[in-house]
């Protein structure tokens, strides 16, 4: 398998009331040994978290980690399906 980071995104929500997301997207693709491609699949992991003080790096870092997560699980259901 070969991964392909494509984009990480975070949206600060408008108030501390809002919520604030962020996203990763990753293309995964699986070649055979000729070298053609056999299976491509773009997923995209999201985290929403709200009423925090969503400032700061340690903060976004969560944001990216529950994204990541969140990518790891849709990408292993859909390369099992």
């Amino acid at each position: 398998m070969i991964p392909k980071f494509l984009s990480f995104e975070y949206a600060h929500g408008v108030t501390a009331f809002a919520e604030s997301e962020s996203s990763v997207t990753m293309e995964w693709k699986i070649i055979n040994k000729s070298g053609a491609t056999v299976w491509v699949e773009t997923v995209t992991g999201t985290f929403i978290e709200g009423w925090k003080d969503s400032s700061g790096e340690r903060y976004i870092k969560k944001f990216y980690a529950g994204a990541l997560d969140d990518l790891f699980i849709k990408s292993q259901h859909e390369i099992l399906s």
